[in-house]
């Protein structure tokens, strides 16, 4: 996966790389990237369809509002009710930072492997604006 970190400030866009893990269903797994910083970020993503919405991504460490960045937090992640071709996840770095990330399959029943687009947010405030 690739993807452009831009930043508010206006500083050009820089190329970033996502590696990603999935388990036996393709629903959950695990995703990783480092900015260009050297700030390296790794965590759980999880199909939105296959967890409930009212309790946001039990048991998968994927509590958007322990973030802290609102409370819209939540809504962020899950605006999309049970649909099965989003994907999210929260990411944790190696100097304290965070990132959270929602992704759009192209056809969800291949999963990432078949594309997509998606967009991470850094605590910071820049973006990441994902194609796979």
């Amino acid at each position: 996966m690739s993807g452009q970190l831009s930043s508010p400030a206006g500083a050009p866009a820089r190329p970033v790389t996502l590696n990603y893990q999935t388990d036996r269903s393709g629903d959950r797994g695990t995703l990783a990237l480092t900015l260009p910083d050297g700030e390296a970020f790794s965590g759980r993503f999880v199909t939105v369809g296959s967890i409930r919405t009212d309790q946001p991504a039990p048991g998968t460490d994927l509590n958007f509002s322990e973030v802290n960045w609102d409370n819209t937090a939540d809504e962020w992640a899950f605006n999309q009710g049970t649909d099965s071709d989003k994907l999210v996840a929260l990411l944790e770095g190696n100097r304290g930072g965070r990132i959270r990330c929602r992704f759009t399959l192209v056809y969800p029943p291949g999963g990432l492997k078949d594309g997509g687009t998606g967009l991470c947010q850094v605590k910071n405030g820049d973006q990441i604006n994902v194609k796979f």
